[in-house]
């Protein structure tokens, strides 16, 4: 799966930080011991001794706060190299799944609901790097060094007392997983009692009517009152056993293995062998001890814990991308583009044998008679979809093989749908490039959007947002200045001055005519913006209805666009159906 891919490539970029926390986890369990043996040494040299001076108090508590105080701080350390190593790891899934996201082919990607996607980026991501990884695998490393080193440390100072300790753990999980099991079956038994009187409790109540009828409502109330005493019992019994599991065995067994220690270490004193700060030195250790062992029954380490969020986001990381094998970067320059026999069939809709050319320099305006052939064209231009059948070309390069991001540099488009961001008017203009006064400037005189702009307190820096109010004419000019701020060689305007009045879509229009060395498509149902262009291609029911020189088809009286004309003149200007 490629998720496991990520995790492992992420922590592998870290292993100098891994290599701190597991000497910094060692350093704690020598600073541990080293505690526990200023403990063991006050027990025996201070305490126990009856000497007025208490000679090297003092020093050894001093020792014991140094220790501790450092103790904490590597601690402190250690917890923050786990966060960084989680979030480094939650961050690298976050960057590849909203990388999938991004670049998945538009189809692929509604395939998802985008807040889902949203909830897979944070809420997955960060449970598996910040707590699977974060917390789960240090903790589990953190405390398979304690026991390892405490073992070492016990089997040193009193082979004895640490063998006792340890050689109980197999024991102490035996009781522990034998009691789990009882006590789960002996509470599966009560919660499917009681679902069976909840059962009873529905059905009683489908029945009231009969009931009523047979005077039976007395004998219900009874039966249901030994219900309620029979549910006190079974809480009573399973909260009992559940509290028994989480504390009170491992207390009790922890109190017979204090017992033992006690017992043997308080034999091994009276038989010549002096060990009272030994022995209050293990009953400190043995607690912690017991406790990192039980922790360590349930390590969660697992991939089976983050089965279902890796799963999650290999939905998304598993989308079709847009972005394949794309050798070229860069042309030259960009003299033509050109559908050859091009078809397309999807639920965006159809075109068959499609084919035109257009030069730099060159306007075609594009008439679609159906709904959806000019948005079909559009998304063909972007790359947005790719065409089944034919090839377009640009300077004779397939565009599949034209890198998805030069070829949008190289091509810009406006569509009756715009969408700004939420972020100041001139980011809306220079976005996705870095700021250039020179050009920025340009774009705001071309789209006309000076005189906009001295009408609001913060000018250019005006933050659009959901307080802003935004007029249609606002949004047409953002927009147009965008495109002019990105100069690309192909521009491409699909119903882009929809909405406009007339005098702003001839302003705006204009402008993008004026340009040069460029290759224009204009899609409009709009006739007398196409007599501005010198190419035409009228689309119907997936086929290419009439195409050619704008000029030569006005002059013939029977083509499609001067009948298209004329009913336009007669309509006075009313859009063409």
């Amino acid at each position: 799966m490629r998720v496991k891919e990520i995790i492992t490539h992420s922590l592998g970029n870290k292993i100098s930080t891994i290599i701190l926390m597991i000497f910094s986890m060692i350093v704690t369990v020598v600073l541990e011991v080293f505690m526990v043996l200023v403990i063991r040494n006050m027990v025996d040299d201070v305490f126990v001794k009856v000497i007025d001076d208490n000679p090297g108090l003092a020093l050894r508590v001093t020792f014991f706060v140094l220790a501790f105080l450092l103790w904490f701080g590597i601690k402190v350390l250690i917890k923050n190299r786990a966060a960084l190593l989680g979030s480094h790891v939650s961050t690298s899934l976050k960057k590849a799944v909203f990388s999938a996201a991004l670049r998945a082919e538009l189809a692929e990607l509604e395939k998802i609901d985008k807040g889902e996607i949203v909830r897979k980026i944070t809420e997955d991501c960060e449970k598996i790097g910040e707590k699977y990884i974060g917390e789960s695998w240090v903790n589990f490393f953190a405390r398979l060094i304690f026991l390892v080193g405490i073992f070492i440390s016990m089997m040193i100072v009193n082979p004895v007392l640490g063998l006792i300790t340890y050689v109980t753990f197999p024991v102490f999980y035996m009781l522990l997983k034998t009691f789990g099991v009882f006590s789960e079956r002996i509470e599966g038994k009560g919660k499917l009692e009681i679902r069976k009187k909840h059962e009873e409790i529905a059905e009683v109540l489908e029945k009231v009517s009969d009931i009523k009828l047979k005077n039976g409502v007395l004998r219900e109330e009874e039966n249901f009152q030994r219900q309620c005493d029979r549910y006190v019992e079974i809480k009573k019994l399973n909260e009992g056993l559940r509290d028994i599991r989480r504390d009170k065995l491992f207390a009790l067994f922890l109190g017979g293995v204090l017992a033992l220690i006690f017992g043997i270490g308080g034999y091994l004193s009276t038989r010549g062998d002096h060990i009272p700060g030994t022995i209050v030195g293990f009953l400190i250790l043995t607690p912690f001890v017991f406790h990192a062992f039980r922790q360590m029954m349930n390590p969660q380490i697992g991939f089976s814990i983050i089965r279902q969020e890796m799963a999650s986001l290999e939905e998304v990381l598993s989308l079709r991308s847009e972005i394949r094998a794309e050798p070229i970067k860069s042309l030259e320059a960009v003299t033509n583009l050109r559908f050859e026999n091009v078809s397309h069939r999807g639920g965006d809709g159809a075109i068959e044998a499609l084919n035109f050319e257009v030069k730099t320099g060159e306007k075609l305006g594009v008439i679609s008679l159906d709904d959806y052939s000019s948005d079909l064209l559009f998304s063909l231009l972007t790359k947005t979809v790719r065409p089944r059948e034919g090839q377009i070309t640009i300077n004779n390069c397939d565009i599949n093989k034209i890198s998805t991001f030069y070829l949008r540099d190289i091509v810009s488009g406006i569509t009756s749908e715009k969408t700004l961001f939420k972020d100041s008017i001139a980011n809306n203009i220079s976005y996705p490039l870095e700021f250039d006064e020179y050009k920025y400037n340009d774009a705001l005189n071309k789209s006309g959007l000076k005189a906009f702009l001295n009408e609001f307190e913060n000018k250019d820096q005006t933050l659009l947002d959901e307080e802003f109010p935004l007029s249609e004419e606002l949004v047409h000019r953002i927009s147009f200045a965008n495109l002019f701020y990105k100069d690309s060689k192909i521009i491409v305007l699909n119903h882009a001055t929809a909405g406009l009045d007339v005098k702003s879509e001839e302003e705006l229009l204009k402008e993008v005519f004026k340009l040069k060395n460029k290759i224009i498509i204009l899609m409009t149902d709009k006739i007398y913006q196409i007599t501005n262009c010198d190419k035409v291609l009228i689309l119907e029911n997936e086929n290419v209805l009439e195409y050619g020189a704008v000029g030569e088809l006005l002059k013939d009286r029977n083509s499609v666009l001067a009948k298209l004309t004329k009913k336009a003149k007669a309509s006075k200007g009313v859009k063409v159906s």
